[in-house]
């Protein structure tokens, strides 16, 4: 079982990376959040946080920037019907605050919006996920969720994809003073972008 790689990053693109450490270029699958992380450090000494899988036919390495995002990984692809591809696209589009946040509240609709994600498999994840997870509720009240769920989604029908809204609208939302009106959140967040 591997932990971690630390080595070179040689070639980066949105679903793979390469990184050379003592002499071999390993292979890692990546998701989105991760490769949105690393666009900046190619020919650079990178760490990635790796999840090893081995399979009858095939031995394959996912990599993530962060603990949370590994972990989470693995909890996702124990649940039935989920391999390792497709729970690398999930938390590529969800970052895991927002996707243990979803589990805990058993929020279907915003599980759904994953691409791949039906809402069948979403209402899976969170019959097999629920307790495991840890719940890492966001600092905002129940009204200001739904305020907040409302303003991501106008930033991706602005064409923003979901980890880049979400990330922004939480920043947004930890510079208000007070829980802010839609438009002004949305203002906020565009600001940041």
């Amino acid at each position: 079982m591997y932990a971690y790689i630390k080595g070179l990053l040689v070639t980066l693109e949105p679903t793979k990376a390469i990184i050379e450490a003592g002499g071999i270029g390993y292979l890692i699958c990546i998701p989105l959040s991760t490769y949105s992380e690393l666009t900046a450090s190619v020919g650079k000494t990178t760490m990635l946080h790796l999840s090893h899988i081995v399979r009858e036919d095939s031995e394959s390495l996912y990599g993530f920037h962060t603990l949370d995002e590994r972990n989470l990984f693995e909890k996702i692809g124990s649940v039935s019907g989920i391999g390792p591809k497709t729970a690398l696209s999930i938390i590529g589009h969800m970052n895991p605050e927002a996707l243990e946040w979803a589990i805990a509240r058993e929020d279907v609709t915003s599980l759904s919006r994953i691409p791949g994600i039906g809402k069948k498999t979403a209402q899976r994840m969170i019959v097999d996920l629920q307790g495991k997870v840890v719940e890492k509720a966001p600092k905002n009240t129940p009204q200001s969720q739904s305020t907040s769920q409302d303003a991501i989604g106008a930033l991706m029908q602005l064409g923003y994809n979901l980890d880049k809204a979400q990330k922004t609208v939480s920043k947004a939302l930890a510079k208000a003073d007070k829980t802010p009106d839609l438009s002004t959140l949305i203002s906020s967040a565009l600001q940041m972008l």
